[in-house]
């Protein structure tokens, strides 16, 4: 039976590769804002979960980084060092900002890091010096920033006026709609201005005492919050999820609704053209599971062969989308390949039941009579 299935696509090239170029298309409307949507979601979930913080202290009423405001006084990490059960207590600064980028005003959200316990460092380094050994005056730029303004290790950047030298290049600090910048605590206090003001203390914790030290910890600091690094990052990736999961939604129908009717109106066009051997088949006690089954054949065929180019042509978008549009991230977590596969294999069932209809409609009888 799949001999007349591959005999069938086969036979009519043109239509078997436009249910093929369907599928694609569909594949492709499903996997690539899911790429975009995770190039967001991971790296707004590693910047809490990678920066030295296991506990963050925040201010009351601020959830994620990107839509609430943090602003808590300054000179507190002694206090909260001294917390039983806290290995390292930090503060940083985390500014929203234009700076000025070979005569270009960009938006970035620079970081203002502390150098001696590594808080607020970037978690991923591609090139240059390590945040532990920058100097004042220095700072990392995010890769797909430097690279959309064209910019190399001992260039020069703007920050509110003041000249900084490029030393380090990061990685994986893209969140599509910004980047994050990073220079040292003591640089930002002093190009901001940020006076007795921080954004953010992170507590690492020694094994097993988060809950004292989210105890213990929670009235030291004036109008603020202690609250795990897991809580930050589910915050930031519900802002990504409410703005992108309905776009995502309507693209995954729409993706489903083109493979479904692609596949459908080839199969069935197939099935009517050979209305004469089906009816053959039937007339000679082919049973009509057996010939369900060529129907379905030829539907499993498309789609998998569709989503087999599809994700080729996501990994070429992918590479080549990176020297096009720099700031777009796409980051697909293997399962989800598996579950885009179960679409496609729903398309080929989906698109079988109108060609099957028209099987079960054929009278073997006015076959021989014709």
């Amino acid at each position: 039976m799949i001999s007349i299935s591959r005999k069938n696509l086969l036979a009519e090239k043109v239509k078997f590769a436009t249910s093929v170029g369907g599928v694609t298309f569909s594949i492709l409307v499903i996997v690539a804002p899911l790429g975009v949507y995770f190039g967001s979601i991971i790296p707004s979930r590693d910047l809490p979960l990678k920066t030295g913080g296991d506990l963050w202290v925040i201010q009351k009423g601020s959830a994620d980084l990107f839509h609430t405001r943090s602003l808590l006084l300054d000179g507190f990490a002694d206090e909260l060092g001294k917390v039983r059960g806290v290995k390292n207590a930090s503060s940083i600064l985390s500014i929203p900002t234009r700076i000025e980028i070979n005569n270009e005003k960009v938006t970035t959200v620079v970081l203002g890091f502390d150098q001696n316990t590594g808080a607020g460092t970037p978690w991923s380094l591609f090139d240059g010096k390590t945040p532990k050994n920058l100097d004042s005056g220095e700072v990392i730029l995010d890769r797909s920033l430097a690279f959309a303004y064209g910019v190399d290790l001992g260039d020069e950047v703007v920050i509110n006026d003041e000249v900084f030298k490029v030393a380090g290049i990061s990685l994986d600090t893209n969140v599509l709609v910004f980047q994050y910048t990073f220079i040292t605590k003591t640089d930002a206090q002093r190009v901001f201005d940020s006076g007795p003001i921080v954004n953010y203390y992170l507590l690492e914790v020694e094994p097993g005492n988060s809950d004292n030290v989210l105890e213990s910890a929670k009235n030291i600091v004036p109008d603020s919050s202690v609250v795990e690094n897991e809580f930050i990052a589910d915050s930031n990736e519900k802002v990504i999820k409410d703005s992108f999961l309905p776009i995502i939604s309507i693209l995954v129908f729409i993706g489903l609704f083109v493979g479904v009717t692609v596949i459908g109106i080839t199969v069935y066009s197939t099935t009517s053209e050979k209305s004469q051997e089906y009816g053959v088949l039937k007339a000679i006690g082919i049973k009509s599971g057996k010939l369900y089954r060529i129907v379905f054949e030829q539907a499993f065929i498309s789609s998998v062969l569709g989503f087999v180019v599809g994700v080729g042509l996501y990994f070429l978008i992918e590479v080549i989308a990176f020297y096009i549009v720099p700031a777009v991230n796409f980051e697909l977590p293997a399962k989800y390949y598996l579950y885009v596969f179960v679409i496609a294999l729903f398309m080929s069932v989906l698109s079988s039941f109108v060609p099957i209809r028209k099987i079960d409609s054929i009278d073997p009888a006015l076959v021989f009579k014709s």
